[in-house]
Parts: structure tokens; sequence; C-alpha cells
């Protein structure tokens, strides 16, 4: 979770001080809302209830999570976090669920390597194996700043974090003429109310999305 803040903490504030999107742009609306709810809804589900197909739980909430992102390209960072979900989909897909690879985890300090053994990894998750046909997909890279292991699809994701949450803060602030503490241009108070109800709608709804994507395949 500390990574997904981090990311979206840092595109808000480059966000802040870049210029606001124009106000004659039409505040951008989220399509296929259900399928983000059913993403999120299995990945609660399997993490609530212990069920022998756990990995397939988190392949079809990857899967539905990385379609929701495809069809909201349009929102700018959207495409860029469709591409890193679905390489962690792909991941699940190939070996039944997401591969971890131990040396990840003790090198990124998350285990020693004396409880390695009694470690859970948690929900659609289990060791690498040296079958695994691509296990360079899973969770593979130790991040010593997030106590992590990460797969690719992590970290392409993350930066699509970033570069969604700039973007929604620049419609949020959008009528306003420079970026944030060099200057305003005043616009009426209705239409200030109503971009910034629009944006924050659609900054809570893709930090839920985000949060479920990206944080799918973290094993800390």
């Amino acid at each position: 979770m500390g990574p997904i803040i981090l990311a979206a903490v840092i595109g808000a504030i480059v966000g802040a001080f870049r210029r606001p999107l124009g106000a004659h742009l039409e505040t951008p609306e989220l399509g296929l809302v259900g399928l983000a709810f059913a993403g999120v809804g299995l990945q609660v589900l399997g993490s609530v209830l212990v069920l022998p197909v756990d990995g397939l739980l988190l392949g079809l909430s990857l899967a539905a999570l990385a379609a929701f992102a495809f069809w909201n390209r349009h929102l700018v960072g959207m495409g860029v976090l469709a591409v890193g979900v679905s390489c962690n989909a792909v991941a699940v897909a190939l070996h039944g669920a997401m591969p971890v690879r131990a040396t990840a985890l003790i090198d990124s300090g998350a285990v020693s390597t004396g409880d390695l053994a009694t470690t859970d990894l948690g929900f659609g998750r289990r060791f690498e194996r040296t079958s695994d046909l691509a296990p360079w997909l899973g969770d593979a890279i130790p991040v010593d700043l997030a106590h992590a292991a990460m797969s690719f699809g992590d970290l392409i994701a993350l930066a699509g974090i970033a570069t969604l949450a700039g973007e929604l803060v620049r419609y949020a602030r959008r009528g306003s003429r420079w970026p944030l503490g060099v200057g305003s241009r005043r616009r009426s108070s209705a239409n200030r109310a109503s971009t910034g109800s629009s944006s924050g709608s659609l900054m809570a709804a893709s930090t839920l999305v985000n949060w479920s994507a990206a944080g799918t395949s973290w094993t800390r």
C-alpha cells in the first residue's frame, strides 16, 4: 500500500505544479465501472475466504481490472496501468498463481532466510518453481524501499498511477490559468464546485482501482 500512496502523491504534486487542463474540456467519465467492482470484489473474496482456486480468482480479477483500465485509456495514465495489470494477469495465467522469487523477498528485507519456510505469501501467490515458463513476470524484483518483491507489471502500474494522479489533479484545477502557487484566473463558483466534484469522484474511483490492480502481486 505504501508504494501506491507514494506514487499517487508524487504524481499529484507534479500535476499541481503543471498548468491545469483547459476549462473548455469536458470532465472525462469512467466506463464499464462494473468490471472494476467485479475485480475488486474477487480479490476481497479471495482474501477473506481460503479457497483452492485463489489463483483463478486472482487471474479473473486482474483480467477484469485490465479491461477496465484499457476501456478508460482516454484518461492519461490508464493505458499504462492497463499494460502493467495485463503483465500480472499473464503471469498468473501462465503459472496458475503469481510466482514469488524467494531470493527477492530476502534481498528486499521482507523476510529473513529463517522465516522463509513459514512465510504466508498471501492471496493467489506461491513460490517460484524451476518449471515456471516465465518466472521473470512474477514477483522477482527486490525493492528495498518498499521491503517487497515486485513484478515488472507492478512497476509499470505504479508509473500509471503516478501519471493518472497528476492528470486528475490538473482536471480538478482546470479553469485556473497558472500552475499552483503562481496565480489563478477567477471562474464562477458553480463551475468550480461542479468541476471539483466530478474530478474528486474520478480520483476516488481511480484510487480504488489502482490499489486493487497494482497492489495485488506485491509480497511483503
